[in-house]
């Protein structure tokens, strides 16, 4: 009986550490996965950047500072604000103004 309870131990000690590394090599292998992974997130990124950049070189100077007000306008809708700050709207004439002035002038 101790012989067989001996056995049994002995073949526990010699499975588990067998167990353990194969889950080793899983995970080395997961590892360098997720980092090829992010090197190619960070390689296309990069090439997406350069292209808006050659994009933004293209074009003439009108054009690139309202593409850069469109962005910004975009950016704060995105962030949940109004698209024109509180200051530039608060010394813009209401539309209101503005169709006043229109039917005094006809």
């Amino acid at each position: 009986m101790k012989v067989k309870n001996l056995f049994f131990v002995a073949l526990l000690f010699f499975t588990v550490p067998q167990i353990s590394f194969s889950q080793d090599k899983q995970t080395r292998a997961m590892k360098k996965q997720e980092k090829l992974k992010k090197e190619q997130q960070k390689n296309q990124s990069k090439a997406l950047k350069e292209a808006e950049e050659r994009h933004q070189a293209i074009q003439q100077e009108e054009t690139r500072k309202r593409m850069k007000k469109s962005q910004k306008e975009a950016n704060r809708v995105n962030k949940g604000k109004h698209p024109k700050p509180w200051y530039e709207r608060m010394f813009q004439p209401s539309q209101k103004m503005k169709k006043k002035k229109k039917a005094k002038k006809t």
